[in-house]
């Protein structure tokens, strides 16, 4: 069995044990002891809720769900909008840019429908530290030669979370050729 998870190549030793199974820390794939996937995350996803974040997603209960819609705009920004039980709406802006063929620099602000006193400011900041934190550790472990021509199959795969990324991918083949270039990968 690899060490790579087949939806983003992430390391599979970064996940966890479930059931006696392998779970992918990134978006939750889950292998059996064959190497097989069996489920995979949604864009409607269960999310742990510890109490010390519970104004965050405006739920009391552990587990809450999170409705996550991705947004991809050309050159290299993302509009993630998170909509709890709550009807809290919770709103990221990524904008990344590369650096090298292995490093990129993410800079990253959230928007929110709530109050400072509803969720102080303070709160979501540590929130949004721990979890991009979480996300780098994994994302480091990925293979950078990430695919971009979707015509090169049976690499990674893809669940239905990724459609936003899936669609920015022949814009991004576009943005080589016009710059007459091509993916080269290994």
């Amino acid at each position: 069995m690899k060490d790579r998870c087949c939806h983003r190549t992430a390391r599979l030793s970064k996940g966890r044990c479930k059931d006696g199974n392998i779970q992918c820390g990134y978006h939750g794939w889950v292998y059996n002891r064959s190497g097989r996937a069996g489920f995979y995350a949604e864009t409607v996803i269960d999310a742990a809720n510890p109490e010390r974040f519970q104004r965050i997603s405006g739920v009391k209960d552990a587990i809450t769900q999170r409705h996550m819609r991705n947004a991809y705009y050309q050159q290299f920004s993302r509009r993630l909008a998170i909509e709890y039980p709550s009807g809290i709406r919770h709103i990221i802006i990524n904008a990344f840019t590369p650096i090298d063929d292995g490093r990129m620099q993410l800079c990253q602000w959230q928007f929110r429908i709530d109050t400072e006193a509803d969720c102080p400011a303070q709160m979501l900041i540590d929130f949004d530290d721990e979890i991009t934190r979480e996300d780098k550790d994994i994302l480091e472990s990925t293979d950078p030669d990430a695919v971009v021509d979707l015509r090169r199959r049976g690499v990674e795969y893809s669940m239905d979370s990724d459609r936003p990324g899936i669609l920015i991918r022949p814009r991004l083949m576009a943005l080589l050729s016009s710059a007459g270039e091509a993916e080269v990968h290994r």
